[in-house]
């Protein structure tokens, strides 16, 4: 929690996995979120909505390097 503290992050969502500071690795997720039913895929698709809902769909187009004008 310490560490966590330092990183000036405003994501409220903590993943203990093990001693280390390495990134949980997708298998290891996949199987903690086993029981829920959901992937890790959806997890984030999710929270990216989550991100971007408030934020107005032509800036985040333009920084995903999507043309308006392309149909």
């Amino acid at each position: 929690m310490a560490h966590r503290e330092n990183q000036r992050t405003g994501n409220p969502h903590l993943m203990v996995t093990k001693a280390g500071w390495n990134p949980a690795s997708v298998a290891y997720v996949s199987h903690v979120l086993d029981p829920s039913g959901i992937s890790p895929r959806t997890l984030r698709s999710t929270r990216l909505i989550d991100l971007v809902n408030p934020i107005d769909a032509e800036l985040v187009a333009a920084a995903s390097g999507m043309n308006p004008e392309v149909s």
